[in-house]
């Protein structure tokens, strides 16, 4: 009876331990990215680099890092590029921390595709209605305890709504 008893409390912990894993695991899969900013670098006929300025909200009771992140970045459809990159940012249980996604294309390249899609009347008649995507994925880990590897991303945003002081998250 004793030992029944001892086993009970054992595996009634173990599976509450298993559940508050998996519990946070999934808080870490229900992130919120939203943007905070925008830093022009370089503005020239041959490149424009612009730093994008992310805010990623941890809503688990862990810390964790983001690894790397590799996205796709397009305006109005049009691709501009793929941006890969391995770093540690830490973003402490249940807050947010910045991450910055440097953007590099030529103009030029980037003009003749927006003949073709209307990028260019759209940024005459309208800039604030341009779309800005980044789509791709990002992984985090915890001290190598937990990894979450390709977590899908697909933010969308209009430079109207990029302005405004209001958040996502």
């Amino acid at each position: 009876m004793k030992k029944a008893l001892v086993l009970t409390v054992i595996l009634g912990g173990l599976a509450f331990v298993a559940y508050q894993v998996i519990k946070q695991v999934k808080l870490l899969g229900d992130y919120c990215i939203d943007f905070v900013g925008y830093t022009i670098k370089k503005l020239s006929p041959q490149q424009i680099i612009v730093d994008i300025h992310l805010s990623i909200a941890n809503k688990s009771d862990i810390k964790v890092k983001i690894t790397s992140y590799d996205f796709n970045a397009y305006v109005n459809g049009v691709h501009l590029g793929n941006i890969k990159k391995e770093l540690a940012q830490t973003v402490a249980a249940k807050s947010k921390s910045v991450i910055t996604v440097p953007i590099s294309f030529n103009p030029g390249q980037v003009l003749k595709a927006s003949i073709q899609s209307s990028i260019l009347q759209q940024l005459l008649i309208s800039p604030k209605q341009l779309k800005v995507r980044l789509q791709g994925v990002i992984s985090v880990s915890n001290a190598n305890l937990i990894t979450l590897e390709n977590i899908p991303v697909d933010y969308e945003s209009t430079l109207e709504e990029m302005t405004r002081d209001s958040s996502k998250c």
